[in-house]
């Protein structure tokens, strides 16, 4: 199984804790390189950019939710369009100054009451701006789970000596 493949199918918590159970076994058959593995994964796991990649994954999957969400209720009359706090941004960006983006707090989902009534109903789901907005989002997370695998292949390349096709 594939760095990426298991990064797509489990949260960062779990992908961490199989990483981990990975490298106790590498570590195990390979005992002179061990120390040097684990001072790499110490690094790794510690870096202001690595922990704000799994902040930003698990942003990016709240925002696939709403998106669905969204489009699900988009025929709902009455229904008002949820989003994020936006405000999330700049809180990000000044733990990642700080070198601490895993102190930020996820952010909260509300209720879009500032946009205005697309339909008679009242509904304010807009299907071009939801899909655009979910596009984007793709993208983003895609753009994450590269930054996230490459640092994972590099670290399993360390621990197995050899690089992987």
């Amino acid at each position: 199984m594939s760095i990426a493949s298991l990064q797509r199918k489990t949260s960062t918590k779990n992908f961490n804790e199989k990483l981990t159970k990975e490298v106790i076994f590498c570590c195990l058959a390979n005992a002179g390189t061990c120390a040097y593995i684990t001072l790499m994964i110490e690094k790794l796991f510690s870096s202001p950019s690595y922990d704000g990649s799994k902040v930003m994954l698990d942003v990016a999957i709240t925002r696939q939710e709403i998106f669905s969400s969204n489009l699900a209720n988009i025929e709902t009359p009455g229904y008002k369009r949820l989003e994020l706090s936006k405000d999330f941004s700049k809180v990000f960006a000044e733990a990642m100054k700080v070198g601490k983006p895993g102190s930020v707090q996820a952010p909260s989902v509300h209720t879009d009451l500032q946009s205005p009534a697309q339909r008679k109903d009242g509904n304010n789901v807009v299907l071009q701006d939801e899909l655009l907005a979910m596009n984007k989002n793709g993208a983003e997370y895609d753009a994450l789970v590269d930054f996230v695998s490459g640092s994972m292949r590099t670290l399993k390349m360390a621990i197995q000596g050899r690089s992987q096709a």
